[in-house]
């Protein structure tokens, strides 16, 4: 975005069925700078695109010598030995082009317990006191928003999530619980 010389374009689709915020940098964008298009396409011409062969990769030389340096620097771990002997392409992909791959939504939920407790933590040395449950909800809400989640998915973790934290915050060692226990007393 910051190398954009005259124009740039960000996109979101309007697609109900994902069920998905766009993206906090559209969400910027001030309503007069925005336009809406309507695309129609042929899902036909989407499932030739989608299912077309593959053409086969030409490295150049700069790639090539970029896989060598990195292969020799590489640290073999035993999952990426595992890797390698399961399929080479995978090890190539994964370890050495390090080639992104989808974040797990088990992962989105560790995303929201860490957002609601850091939160939590934040608020209670601002305010030295622990907020209400609306509002660290609110929060690991909005964090679930903006991860790649079914509505399902986003429900149960919310769920899970608030369980998580309210256990959490209500043991004896909790740090932050007895914290603001000491301090209410005086």
């Amino acid at each position: 975005m910051t190398r954009a010389k005259e124009y740039l374009i960000i996109s979101a689709t309007d697609n109900e069925d994902m069920r998905l915020k766009q993206s906090a940098f559209i969400e910027e964008i001030p309503e007069i700078t925005r336009d809406t298009v309507k695309i129609d396409i042929d899902p036909t011409l989407v499932i030739i695109a989608q299912t077309a062969p593959v053409p086969a990769i030409n490295w150049t030389e700069a790639t090539q010598t970029e896989l060598e340096k990195r292969a020799k620097n590489y640290d073999l771990s035993v999952t990426a030995l595992n890797t390698w002997l399961k399929s080479p392409k995978e090890f190539l992909e994964k370890y050495l082009i390090r080639q992104p791959a989808g974040k797990m939504p088990s992962a989105s939920f560790g995303t929201a317990v860490h957002a609601g407790l850091a939160f939590i933590g934040e608020y209670y040395n601002e305010h030295n006191s622990l907020p209400s449950s609306e509002l660290w909800t609110k929060k690991v809400e909005e964090t679930l928003f903006h991860e790649i989640l079914t509505k399902k998915e986003q429900e149960d973790f919310l769920k899970k999530t608030k369980e998580v934290i309210e256990n959490y915050l209500s043991k004896k060692n909790c740090p932050l619980a007895a914290k603001a226990l000491i301090e209410e007393r005086f």
